[in-house]
């Protein structure tokens, strides 16, 4: 992490202590001696704490930057997102086939937000891999694009190719050759 932003982040964090100690201060009713020995208490934490913090934020913004060009097919959807494709004679676009792989979690928020937040967080996420998968079908020519999107990558239209139907009616035949072996 660059000294500028270090110093923005001690800074911010700076500025926020004496906020959250007056806070809690108000919250438990206590008076302004005990804001001040909160706000020192709480600075003196900070002062002691800030470089681990700032270093580990810092790898760890190393890390996911070199990651960002590394995007892991973690369910392996491929095939099946190459079949919904070409089950289609005319091009599809790019949500429908999200939809039916991901659909939306009918989770009620307001008795767990939390949770619902994690729900929401985790289908969005599967949403992007589904998408990103989309996009490596179509690097690979199993996939054309027809239309790009005007507002997103969701409304993109896409068709098979005719190497990409080959691919999906071959996965099919192994698929149902298992299916066939484990039956008997």
């Amino acid at each position: 992490m660059s000294g500028w932003w270090r110093l923005l982040a001690s800074v911010s964090v700076g500025a926020l202590i004496p906020l959250a100690a007056g806070m809690g201060c108000a919250l438990l009713g206590l008076g302004p001696n005990w804001w001040m020995g909160m706000s020192a208490a709480l600075g003196l934490v900070w002062a002691l704490t800030q470089n681990r913090i700032l270093d580990r934020a810092g790898a760890a913004w190393t890390e996911l930057c070199e990651a960002a060009g590394e995007v892991p097919a973690l369910n392996d959807d491929d095939a099946t997102l190459l079949a919904l494709f070409a089950m289609h004679s005319s091009p599809v676009r790019v949500a429908w086939p999200v939809k039916i792989l991901n659909p939306c979690p009918d989770s009620r928020w307001w008795p767990y937000p939390w949770r619902h937040c994690r729900v929401m967080f985790a289908w969005g996420c599967r949403n992007a891999e589904l998408f990103t998968g989309t996009e490596r079908l179509a690097g690979k020519n199993l996939l054309q694009r027809t239309e790009r999107g005007r507002s997103w990558d969701g409304t993109s239209v896409y068709e098979a190719t005719g190497l990409g139907r080959d691919v999906a009616a071959r996965n099919a035949e192994v698929l149902m050759a298992g299916r066939m072996e484990e039956a008997a």
